[in-house]
Formats: C-alpha cells, structure tokens, sequence
C-alpha cells in the first residue's frame, strides 16, 4: 500500500460521521491534551532540574569568555597596526581568526534629534535640490484602505489585479482543569 493509499485510508477512518462521532473525537482529542499537558509538565520538571545543576556553570563560562573577548578586542584595536599586515583585516592567532572591520560609518542623530526631527527639516530646506539627495521616497500599497473600500470599489480594485481573500479560522479550547475526560 503506498503512503498516499495510507493517508487517504487513515483520513476516512478518521472522518466524523455524526454527533456521536464528534462527542467521541473531542472526548479522545480532550483526553490526548490532558495527557499531553502532563508530559509537558514533567519535561519543563526535568528541564529545571537540569537547568539548576548546569546554568550557573555556564553562565560563569560564558561571563569569563566576555571578559577575555573584551581584554582581547582592547589589545587588537590599541595594536592593530602590528597585528595586521597591509591591506588585511583579519589574521589568524594561537587557533582563533581575529577580524576587525570598520562600518564605513554609521549615520546616526545627534542628541536630542530624532529621524522624524531631521526628515521635517529637510521637508522644510529651501534647496529642494539638497533635501532630495537625503530623502528616499517609498511608495506601498495601503491594504487597509482597499479593504475598507472593497465594496464601493471592487470593480476598480481587481482591474489592478487585487483580490479579497477571506478564511476562516478554527479553534478548540480544551477544558483541561479536570483530570478525567469523561
């Protein structure tokens, strides 16, 4: 039997026939959550036992590696002339690459501005020329708005190749309070 012979047996084996059917499936699927939510439960357990005995090693370990990553990345950037040979940004120490790279710099705001401060002068510059250089313009499309006018302008709308797709979302919530599903 091939595995698409399979699938489509085990789906009509498991099609819900009528309400009996339905109350036997969600009692099933219920009892299943419950077992499910205890075996979450006794790994999350597990999980912080482990998580007790193990963390603070590591967290000591990975304390000391900042440290030393520090120290180091101090000592390259202070000899970084003699570390590195013309025109070679990385090299290779006692079995770790060492890179230093430069951003080619960073544009940030200066304290006490924002992006919003510097794009609403540069909206008010009197050299539209200059402004233009530091301004990029990004046209998208306002979903929200066609779907809010799908009605009144449907027609016009799919002449642009849009479409309104609705779906439905199904949910079940299990009681799981209870220890027995019956």
């Amino acid at each position: 039997m091939s595995s698409l012979t399979r699938a489509k047996s085990a789906a009509r084996s498991n099609a819900i026939a009528d309400v009996p059917d339905l109350e036997l499936s969600i009692t099933d699927a219920r009892a299943e959550a419950i077992r499910h939510q205890a075996l979450v439960a006794r790994y999350n357990k597990a999980k912080e036992s482990l998580d007790e005995l193990h963390l603070p090693s590591i967290e000591a370990a990975a304390a000391r590696i900042k440290e030393l990553e520090a120290a180091i990345e101090a000592f390259v950037v202070r000899r970084q002339k003699t570390l590195f040979p013309k025109d070679r940004r990385s090299v290779q120490i006692n079995g770790a690459d060492l890179s230093l790279r430069s951003n080619g710099g960073a544009i940030t705001t200066q304290k006490g501005h924002s992006q919003k401060t510097v794009i609403d002068a540069l909206l008010t510059e009197p050299d539209e020329d200059k402004a233009d250089a530091y301004l990029t313009w990004k046209a998208s499309l306002n979903k929200d708005a066609a779907r809010a006018r799908w009605e009144t302008d449907e027609d016009f709308l799919r002449s642009l190749g849009l479409d309104l797709t609705e779906t439905d979302s199904f949910r079940i919530d299990y009681n799981l309070a209870e220890a027995d599903p019956a």
